[in-house]
């Protein structure tokens, strides 16, 4: 199987919105481009703190 599957629900839960989607796919274009990301990942991560949607 080839592909990258991604939890849109699970990243929903977290906070994720439509204006965060850009930012998303650049990112994964350019870790999958070779790119070292890591640290711009954990940093605009930590915006994701609070889950949504859930009693």
């Amino acid at each position: 199987m080839n592909g990258l599957r991604i939890g849109t629900p699970e990243l929903v839960r977290w906070g994720l919105t439509s204006r965060d989607a850009d930012n998303l796919a650049q990112l994964i274009q350019r870790g999958l481009s070779g790119e070292s990301i890591a640290g711009e990942v954990s940093a605009w991560r930590k915006k994701f703190s609070k889950l949504h949607f859930v009693h």
